[in-house]
């Protein structure tokens, strides 16, 4: 399973921020408006509504103070990638740039949500803790 970095802006929100991320960091702020225009709201899409793995709660953006509570934390999957809940919300508002071999992945799958059945939800979070060790 391939999994996207955090973004460090949202990690530094986090009671545990002095904690190393198991997958990786990337800055929201460098990646501002860097993705394609083309791609964004189905690869937003693609994200807010594929499998949730685990879901805890909200933060406010650290991009932007008066959005309160509306940065999910948790992780989603496809069955093929895992990634931080909150990227969505990241590429919809703010057209932030995630790594092309994940666009590619989802542009092959016509940007349609992953909704896995019950079996295939146990298996990749299984795939998914034990790379959390």
């Amino acid at each position: 399973m391939n999994v996207l970095p955090d973004l460090t802006e949202v990690v530094a929100q986090l009671d545990d921020a002095d904690d190393e991320s198991a997958f990786g960091q990337v800055s929201a702020r460098e990646r501002l408006g860097k993705l394609d225009e083309d791609v964004r709201s189905s690869l937003a899409t693609y994200l807010d509504e594929s499998s949730a793995l685990w879901v805890t709660a909200s933060i406010d953006d650290p991009l932007d103070p008066a959005a309160k509570r509306v940065v999910s934390i948790g992780y989603s999957t496809d069955g093929t990638w895992a990634w931080p809940s909150y990227w969505g919300y990241f590429v919809r508002q703010y057209g932030v740039e995630v790594p092309a071999e994940f666009v590619a992945h989802a542009r092959e799958r016509k940007f349609v949500p992953a909704v896995l059945d019950r079996d295939a939800l146990r298996a990749a979070e299984r795939e998914f803790e034990n790379l959390l060790g």
